[in-house]
């Protein structure tokens, strides 16, 4: 029996000429992409062409202008900077704060182009304060706020730290002892702050707070006694103080226009009516109020001056310090009770002031 063959060839040479023509058409494929990349690179090696052309034109004209510039201006670019050393840190010596000050001046004199402004004369001699100097300058900020102008400073710091006669620490500490607070509270920082400056540096802050604190007046001490927290520095001390000090005279200020107002515009209707008071007294009426009704005094040895409607943060206020909210005080009864509050009941008995509710 035969052997059958197990291959085509008719199948095979089908086979075969499917797959030239896939070769073929691939190849024609490539051939007419390999057409396009050399169009494209063509192109690009134009704009190479003319980019080189105009990078050529710039150099040209940026040799013109460099040539043209005045030797003077090259000179000076030329030339090394002038040396000017640092001023020596300040640490609050009393003898050397004039020193300090000048060399600050030679500094800003040798660059007077970058000091030409307060902001950068301040931030660079501030930056050299050390130790007490910059204990000072931080202080001075918190309580007046920051410098403006290095004049000021200059003054602020020779009025501290300048024109000091040596003295002994007993004498130093006799002097800050005795300071006390007679007009503002910043009048008094000022001058506590030159006699404090005059303790030993090993004079620490809580030695200064208690004397601080002991030379302010009655009502401003008493606030500061019933505050929770109490202050943890002598500078936050001080800005305290000084902020309820402020507060005071601006009730007052206000207190005075309100009050000079309403007498002014009831003084006609009292001059039309006096036949009539001549010869009676009328009692003053006693009525219920809230403490919104409530009104502020402050004592000025026998004379007692009303002030305006308390605010609702200051009534507030008196009711977490434990204080009295006629007049303000802690040793008041009237921290409990308002109308026990001795200032009130003098009013109510001059017909100043109306019965008051807690």
């Amino acid at each position: 029996m035969p052997r059958r063959n197990s291959q085509n060839p008719t199948f095979e040479n089908s086979t075969l000429e499917s797959t030239l023509i896939s070769i073929q058409a691939a190849l024609e494929h490539l051939r007419l992409s390999n057409e396009q990349l050399s169009t494209q690179l063509l192109s690009q090696q134009t704009e190479i062409q003319l980019l080189h052309s105009s990078n050529t034109h710039l150099h040209q004209q940026l040799s013109s202008v460099q040539s043209q510039q005045p030797p003077l201006q090259q000179t000076i670019l030329i030339r090394d900077p002038i040396r000017i050393n640092a001023p020596q840190e300040f640490h609050g010596k009393r003898k050397e704060v004039s020193s300090f000050l000048a060399q600050c001046g030679i500094v800003f004199k040798a660059d007077q182009s970058h000091f030409q402004n307060d902001e950068n004369k301040l931030n660079t001699a501030i930056s050299y304060l050390r130790g007490d100097a910059f204990k000072w300058y931080e202080a001075t900020v918190r309580v007046h706020g920051p410098f403006l102008e290095y004049s000021k400073f200059s003054e602020s710091l020779k009025a501290t730290f300048g024109n000091y006669t040596e003295v002994s620490p007993d004498k130093a500490m006799h002097d800050l002892i005795k300071c006390r607070q007679t007009t503002s509270v910043q009048a008094y920082v000022t001058a506590f702050q030159l006699k404090a400056s005059r303790l030993p540096i090993t004079t620490n802050d809580h030695t200064k707070m208690f004397h601080f604190k002991d030379g302010l007046k009655k009502q401003i001490h008493d606030f500061i006694n019933n505050l929770r927290p109490q202050p943890t520095s002598l500078s936050e001390l001080m800005k305290t103080a000084t902020e309820y000090d402020d507060n005071i005279h601006s009730s007052l200020s206000l207190s005075t226009s309100d009050s000079y107002s309403s007498s002014h515009s009831s003084s006609h209707s009292s001059d039309n009516h006096s036949s009539s008071t001549n010869n009676h007294t009328h009692p003053p009426t006693h009525s219920s109020h809230h403490d919104d009704d409530i009104e502020m005094t402050e004592v000025n040895t026998t004379t007692i001056k009303p002030f305006k409607k308390l605010t609702p943060e200051e009534k507030q206020r008196r009711k977490d310090a434990h204080l009295c909210i006629y007049c303000g005080e802690h040793s008041c009864p009237g921290s409990k009770d308002v109308n026990k509050c001795s200032k009130l009941i003098k009013n109510q008995q001059s017909g100043k002031a109306p019965r008051q509710k807690n």
